[in-house]
């Protein structure tokens, strides 16, 4: 099955341009409104895209197999098990494309096996994620070495929260020294919030409102296994405060970036942050570390139903995963990211178990 998509000024001009590419037997997978950044964020045009699929060898244009989700007419045959997975995975917001080729890959794994096995296309599904997605195990802990993680993102992704749900977790449940550090000076509500966590937890909170003070609180938890550090939120566009982010950092060369990224969030406005935070760590000093200098961290899971963004983004930006979250109780709703976590969060599997631990 071949896919492409159009776009129009309306949707009947996309539909004119779907019947002309692709004939009048074209399955009509997708429609959505669409809008151009336009000059300087003004004059944005808007306009209509649909995807549409046909039945054809595939070719070498980067078209891609995918599920037909619509009625089958009498004449047209099912759809396999493989097209109906990639209907699912982009019903969940995976890129069509993409969507596509991970069914691909999944067809190849399951040659020779019983595919309507219980359990069977999810199986395969993470082993073929395992090829296009990387993960980081999360935070544990490295023989000799601090684990020091800074905590970056937009306004509202839930930086303070995620922190003192790993906190929580690392201190609590696994007996770790852990302490907090925050440079976020901007929000008063910040500090406080992150300090009565530490007090529930039995654990310190460090303030600093300078890169050299924040050099310091680091230096002072020398006997600390675990320090991670909760930062302001900032706009992508905001050069001044990413370029101050960047001074705080470089003052720790072993730093791990955690880029936090809403599942709410736009694909394109997410890809942008990660490009705009990841831009720190690319001018950071190189260093010799046996973990990720940046990872991204997923929250929000449970305010979509297009959760499938995620595996678009991290493809894109060529980054691990590290965490997934999908609420706000503490420490509990937060997991290490693993790929049968992933294909159970984008197909779902009632076999599949939650870990549920930092």
């Amino acid at each position: 099955m071949l896919i492409r998509s159009f776009k129009g000024r309306n949707a009947a001009e996309a539909l004119q341009k779907v019947k002309a590419g692709m004939g009048p037997d074209a399955l009509i997978i997708q429609t959505r409104p669409v809008r151009d950044r336009g000059l300087l964020g003004m004059f944005r045009k808007t306009g209509v895209e649909i995807v549409a699929a046909v039945d054809g060898p595939r070719k070498s244009t980067g078209s891609t197999y995918i599920a037909d989700t619509r009625p089958q007419i009498e004449s047209r045959k099912p759809p396999s098990p493989f097209d109906q997975l990639a209907g699912r995975l982009v019903k969940v917001g995976v890129d069509p494309h993409l969507a596509g080729e991970l069914s691909a890959d999944v067809r190849q794994l399951s040659e020779g096996l019983p595919v309507s096995e219980p359990g069977r296309l999810s199986a395969a599904l993470a082993d073929a994620l395992k090829k296009r997605i990387r993960t980081t195990g999360g935070l544990g802990p490295w023989t000799g070495c601090r684990r020091i993680g800074a905590f970056v993102g937009p306004t509202g992704v839930g930086k303070t929260t995620t922190i003192a749900k790993l906190a929580a977790g690392l201190s609590l449940r696994r007996s770790r020294r852990v302490e907090l550090i925050t440079i976020d000076a901007h929000r008063v509500a910040a500090v406080e919030q992150l300090k009565s966590c530490g007090e529930l937890i039995g654990i310190p909170v460090h303030a600093a409102c300078t890169a050299g003070e924040f050099a310091h609180a680091v230096k002072r938890a020398a006997r600390t296994e675990f320090i991670l550090i909760d930062t302001p939120g900032c706009s992508r566009h905001d050069t001044a405060a990413l370029l101050e982010l960047e001074q705080y950092f470089r003052q720790v060369p072993q730093l791990e970036i955690n880029v936090l990224l809403s599942c709410c969030c736009k694909l394109d406005d997410a890809v942008d942050a990660v490009g705009a935070f990841r831009s720190i760590a690319g001018r950071m000093p190189a260093k010799d570390w046996p973990v990720e200098p940046v990872q991204l961290l997923f929250t929000k899971l449970d305010e979509t139903s297009s959760r499938g963004s995620l595996l678009t983004v991290a493809t894109r930006s060529h980054l691990p995963i590290s965490y997934l979250c999908d609420g706000q109780e503490i420490p509990d709703d937060i997991e290490v990211t693993t790929p049968d976590i992933l294909s159970n969060l984008l197909v779902g599997d009632s076999g599949e178990s939650r870990e549920g631990d930092a």
